[in-house]
């Protein structure tokens, strides 16, 4: 099946479903964790590498670097993930670990709305930087300090470079 966009969660959670080719971002591997899906991360930049070298030392993932991804290298990877049943049986004990909670997300966020009802608007829970001045919220003082250090250097490279820039201009003036 050929299409522009597919939802990714339904995708996972699709029983069929052998493994997942995957930059490594945190969402896409915290999903096919949640599903117990191995994963091919072929990971770009930022957080990317990181959370394949984890999915590696798990051994829920192989890693499949940019630069040596071609047509053997990815039909190495799938029939390594697809024959090597210690890849699903990972992911499946990572899906479970990650599931094992005292309670339930929707639960929580149900006690958590009740509890702001009940407590008309939750003030208690409010951060008390919210009853700060801006002066007192950000550190100016320290804003200051290095605008001033910044400063001081400039202004000092400058005296320094005109007074060499002098001196070399009498050195090699012509009377």
């Amino acid at each position: 099946m050929i299409t522009k966009w597919l939802p990714q969660v339904d995708v996972l959670a699709h029983p069929n479903i052998v493994a997942f080719i995957s930059h490594g971002g945190l969402f896409s591997t915290t999903e096919a964790t949640y599903f117990g899906v191995p994963m091919i991360g072929i990971p770009i930049f930022g957080d990317q590498p990181r959370n394949v070298r984890v999915g590696v030392e798990k051994g829920i993932t192989i890693h499949l670097p940019l630069n040596e991804l071609g047509e053997s290298s990815l039909y190495a990877a799938v029939e390594e993930i697809t024959k090597n049943p210690s890849y699903r049986n990972n992911a499946k004990k990572y899906s479970e670990l990650l599931k094992d909670r005292p309670i339930q997300p929707m639960e929580l966020a149900m006690y958590w709305v009740d509890h702001i009802l009940r407590n008309k608007g939750g003030r208690h829970l409010r951060n008390s930087s919210k009853d700060l001045y801006w002066f007192q919220l950000y550190p100016v003082d320290v804003i200051i300090f290095i605008f001033m250090c910044v400063y001081l250097i400039f202004v000092t490279t400058k005296s320094i470079l005109i007074l060499v820039l002098k001196k070399n201009d009498r050195k090699f003036k012509v009377n």
